[in-house]
């Protein structure tokens, strides 16, 4: 092992869950040996967190690397996460690769990083098969000291036609009720006054240890003073009526929602082998607004998957324009080999595909505006997360607004403080002002 400190700078590309596992990984290095640096340094180790959802994802890993190798040609690349997973040969092909680690064994990061200035390692590539893939790690990321994105599930069992992230990710599993209660308190003693529960499938949670969400967030709001629970991504049919009701009974659990759709087709749905119908989803967003009128729902959509007729594209963005929604995070298909879309004969355009996602687009930010104006001149309270130099403050309401407001000098970041919204927008902000009443 070399005396000086090894510099070991990452980067991470992808979901949130990514850069969660990403901040466990750093908090695992040993700090006598190890010294995390920003990524644009000259580091002696580059450790890369891919994603593989998307053919633009892998492209971007693959420059990364490229990038890391122009920087320090002297430096070893370790390569983790979801492309490591599913293309490990190719990985290990690409100049510079030292390690490529997959979904598991880059929780072990610290100890590759001591065998390889050791050198004990005698391959390049470390994956496990998805069928083996059956621990959980924790992780939690905290860019902000504010809020926190708390790792809680991994892995799916859905198999979804069009998806690679089973394949990447393994066999649905979790944590505990007991040990997510034990994160949070830990990350309260630090500040945290929000938590995001997140993960590959986060309403499956449980699944492994024989528990439920709904049970999690109860016992979260009797053992902990957490101000405010985020709920992440869940799939419709996993958002249950007894899930919706904690809505209204805790008042700590704050109204926002997203809701993978992808399709607004029910011909579409079935070939990209969902679990529900558009009628269904449409029935879960109803009884949830029933419950928290105020709620955010942001609502995902692919654009152009294999065989999407202009009849069913014209179905999804009519049946978006009918359903009460916040706003949609809006995809063009991207094939993914492996996955059953992808052997498709029917594929669309890149071009049509480019029109679809606009078009949706737009409807997004018509339907996001007519939310923000929803809420002019009410009074919301806000997590201050910022105070610029300035004297702007800016944070998010509890149905998700993002809020820019002066400032006064009492006002201190990492509070909650009440504004009145105003319908004014600066930098895609909703400006308001300080409530004294």
């Amino acid at each position: 092992m070399q005396k000086d400190k090894i510099k070991i700078a990452f980067a991470t590309q992808g979901c949130k869950l990514n850069f969660a596992e990403t901040s466990g990984l750093k908090a695992d290095l040993p700090e006598d040996i190890c010294e995390v640096v920003p990524f644009s340094a000259q580091a002696d180790i580059y450790v890369i967190n891919t994603c593989t959802v998307t053919d633009a994802a892998d492209k971007k890993g693959r420059n990364l690397i490229s990038r890391a190798n122009r920087m320090s040609p002297d430096s070893k690349v370790i390569v983790v996460g979801c492309q490591s997973q599913v293309n490990a040969e190719k990985m290990s092909e690409l100049e510079g690769v030292a390690l490529v680690l997959g979904n598991q064994e880059k929780f072990e990061l610290s100890s590759f990083i001591k065998n390889l200035y050791d050198e004990k390692i005698d391959k390049v590539i470390h994956v496990t098969e998805r069928k083996q893939m059956d621990r959980f790690f924790s992780a939690v990321s905290q860019s902000d000291r504010t809020r926190c994105f708390l790792k809680i599930q991994d892995g799916c069992d859905y198999f979804c036609s069009y998806c690679i992230v089973p394949h990447a990710r393994g066999k649905s599993r979790s944590a505990s009720v007991e040990e997510v209660v034990s994160q949070i308190k830990n990350e309260r003693k630090k500040g945290i006054n929000e938590v995001i529960l997140t993960g590959v499938n986060t309403g499956d949670f449980g699944k492994t240890t024989g528990e439920t969400l709904c049970h999690l967030i109860e016992q979260i709001f009797e053992h902990t003073d957490l101000p405010r629970l985020r709920l992440s991504s869940v799939e419709p049919d996993l958002l249950t009526d007894d899930i919706i009701a904690l809505f209204g009974k805790y008042p700590r659990l704050m109204p926002y929602i997203h809701l993978p759709l992808q399709s607004g087709s029910d011909e579409v749905l079935q070939k990209m082998k969902r679990r529900y119908t558009t009628s269904f989803f449409e029935g879960r967003v109803t009884r949830l607004l029933k419950e928290v009128p105020h709620a955010f729902v942001g609502v995902d959509v692919i654009c152009g998957f294999p065989g999407e007729t202009k009849v069913n594209a014209e179905e999804t963005r009519a049946f978006l324009a009918s359903l009460s929604f916040s706003a949609l995070h809006v995809f063009p298909y991207s094939s993914r080999p492996g996955t059953p879309a992808a052997e498709s004969d029917l594929q669309v355009s890149s071009a049509e595909k480019d029109r679809r996602t606009k078009e949706l687009f737009m409807l997004s930010e018509e339907k996001k505006k007519a939310f923000y104006l929803r809420f002019a001149d009410s009074v919301q309270e806000v997590l201050v997360e910022k105070i610029s130099l300035s004297g702007k403050g800016e944070g998010f309401t509890e149905n998700y607004i993002p809020v820019t407001f002066e400032a006064s000098p009492e006002v201190k970041r990492n509070t909650i403080v009440k504004v009145k919204l105003t319908q004014e927008m600066l930098n895609e902000k909703v400006k308001g002002n300080l409530y004294h009443g």
